[in-house]
């Protein structure tokens, strides 16, 4: 079973706005099918506790869902741990100025950590960086056979 980790956007396409604009359609739509296919048991899911800070207006919504899966046994949760945070600041430190920001960075570090196969945003710029060791995907790009599993991950 594929295992993915939800940048917080994909979240907010779901639930709401980002920053007073409107999701696209789009996005809204691929959004909510993959969180169909994760209610389904197609896929399991990995959150986190930074994921749950960066979703504050958003968190009930979010924990509805999150209950619902438990309750299936669908979801695997992560813990930011001080030595999280150290491989973050190195991540960032590594990249060329502006190429990604800690949160992104740290969003990396924890889906590695708990080894899934895709790391799923809308931001696909923001974590261009790490597509040598994780699959970064939009949320229709879980599953596809065009985006084959991040073998360093199973």
């Amino acid at each position: 079973m594929d295992t993915v980790y939800l940048d917080t956007n994909v979240y907010v396409a779901c639930y709401g706005d980002r920053r007073g604009k409107k999701a696209l359609i789009s996005e809204s739509e691929e959004s909510d099918k993959l969180l169909q296919k994760i209610r389904e048991g197609k896929c399991k899911l990995t959150t986190s506790d930074h994921l749950e800070r960066q979703l504050d207006v958003y968190l009930p919504k979010y924990m509805q869902f999150v209950k619902e899966l438990d309750g299936l046994g669908l979801r695997n949760q992560v813990t930011v741990e001080s030595t999280d945070i150290e491989a973050a600041e190195k991540e960032v430190s590594l990249l060329p100025k502006n190429a990604t920001d800690f949160e992104d960075a740290l969003h990396f570090v924890l889906a590695k950590k708990a080894g899934v196969h895709y790391l799923v945003t809308w931001n696909l710029p923001d974590f261009n960086w790490f597509q040598k060791r994780i699959h970064v995907v939009t949320p229709n790009g879980v599953g596809s056979p065009w985006v084959p599993r991040c073998n360093m991950c199973q």
